[in-house]
This record gives structure tokens, C-alpha cells and sequence, in this order.
């Protein structure tokens, strides 16, 4: 029991990362999140700098942790922060179907969009 006790008053660093990231987010202190994201591999990943950064309206910021992403994690990032170049070229990469009707879908049909996947995939993307 004891070591419960001790091990509840020591948040842990899964949750104080997170912490950090939202603290940094709501102050809209993006010099100090980057470095943070660069001080060391980060254990909670790297959406949680995204959704931070998405939910105080920065996409630019956010884009930078969304290429930090694994690849296949990607594209519904992207289409977040309507990065649809990026978002197209991922889903092509992977050779990903599904990946690339949730980025027609989020896209609202945007003609630039709809072209650029018919063009990257042989028009297969219509």
C-alpha cells in the first residue's frame, strides 16, 4: 500500500509530457513546444503536439509534429490541417484506398484535391 501512495503523488511521465504539451499549447508558447519535441524521442508520441497545436487554431505549427508521425498515422492529421498535398502524397505512398477516400471526404470535394489524386493514382482516385 505504501508503494501505491508513493507512486500516486509522482505523476508519471506519460502524464507529465502530456501535461507539458497542453501547458505549452494553451500559452501558445510554440518556440518551447518545438524544442520540447526536439529534447528527446517522445514517450507519448507526437499526436498530442498535434491536437494541441490543432485545437489552439495553429496549423502551421501542428504540421511540423504531423511529419514526426508514422507514416500511416498521418493523413487524417493532414486533413486536419487541410495539408492536402502532403495528405495526398502519404495515402500514395502507402498505396492506402481508404486513406485516400477519408482525404476525398475531408476535403469537401475540392476540385484542386479530387485532381490531385485522380493524377497520383491514374484516375483511379475519382
Amino acid at each position: 500500500m505504501c508503494n501505491s501512495d508513493a507512486t500516486s503523488l509522482h505523476p508519471s511521465p506519460h502524464h507529465a509530457d502530456s501535461t507539458k504539451v497542453k501547458a505549452l499549447a494553451e500559452s501558445s508558447n510554440w518556440g518551447e513546444l518545438d524544442r520540447f519535441s526536439k529534447s528527446k524521442k517522445s514517450p507519448i508520441g507526437y499526436e498530442p503536439f498535434v491536437t494541441e497545436c490543432i485545437a489552439k487554431g495553429n496549423r502551421f505549427e501542428a504540421k511540423k509534429y504531423v511529419v514526426k508521425m508514422a507514416p500511416d498515422e498521418r493523413v487524417p492529421y493532414y486533413c486536419q490541417v487541410q495539408a492536402w498535398e502532403e495528405a495526398v502524397t502519404t495515402a500514395v505512398g502507402l498505396k492506402n484506398e481508404e486513406q485516400l477516400e477519408l482525404i476525398q471526404q475531408a476535403c469537401g470535394g475540392r476540385r484542386d484535391v479530387m485532381k490531385m489524386i485522380a493524377d497520383r493514382t491514374g484516375g483511379g482516385g475519382r
